[in-house]
């Protein structure tokens, strides 16, 4: 008994380097199919943020371009507002005022997209507070844009003696919120550049 053993024993120590060898190609060739995986992962998610980010910065530069369009356009609201006030309170009959608002439809599909594809999660914390912080002024400016539109729907066009101290009230109502807009126009404009200047770093960055 104790000969078979030792002879057990034996062909298992002379097997014994090959089956090591062929241990260590196995968890070898394991670890390498892992390390390809996630290099082309991490590779994809590179890709990918790119993307985005080029994607979010060429939005951003459209929407700061009709933003910047827009600032003439109400402050010309502004101006026919006051020369509107002014007429009503002097009594001038048959007091027309054109203020005719010039409404920017916004887009935000790139941020979304990044959202939904998973980018946003390869950026990073700062990155994602201040687009958010942007893209949220952004929808601010779009609500008062829908206020406005109301309001001034309802003060366009000729007004009657019967109709003079309502008219009055939208227009100084009207005149307030044109106001506020530009506020946030200017606003949302200076969170524009400074979004698009750090993206422009980013992307600089990563394609060094």
């Amino acid at each position: 008994m104790k000969s078979n053993h030792q002879g057990v024993w034996m062909r298992v120590w002379r097997k014994l380097p090959e089956l090591l060898i062929e241990t260590v190609s196995v968890i070898f060739a394991v670890l390498l199919a892992l390390m390809i995986n996630q290099w082309q992962k991490n590779k994809d998610n590179d890709e990918l943020l790119l993307r985005s980010l080029m994607g979010i910065t060429t939005e951003l530069e459209n929407n700061l371009k009709d933003m910047q369009d827009n600032v003439p356009k109400h402050e010309r609201v502004l101006q026919q507002l006051d020369e509107g006030i002014n007429a009503l309170k002097s009594k001038k009959d048959g007091v027309t005022v054109d203020t005719s608002v010039y409404y920017v439809l916004f887009s935000a599909s790139a941020w979304e997209a990044a959202k939904l594809s998973g980018a946003i999660n390869q950026m990073k914390f700062e990155w994602i507070d201040k687009l958010s912080e942007t893209y949220r002024l952004q929808a601010l400016y779009e609500n008062l844009q829908s206020q406005l539109v109301l309001q001034m729907s309802s003060s366009h066009g000729d007004t009657g003696d019967d109709d003079d101290r309502q008219a009055l009230r939208i227009m100084n109502q009207s005149k307030y919120q044109v106001s506020v807009l530009l506020s946030v126009n200017q606003a949302l404009i200076t969170f524009y550049q400074k979004s698009l200047a750090m993206l422009e770093t980013i992307i600089r960055t990563r394609q060094e």
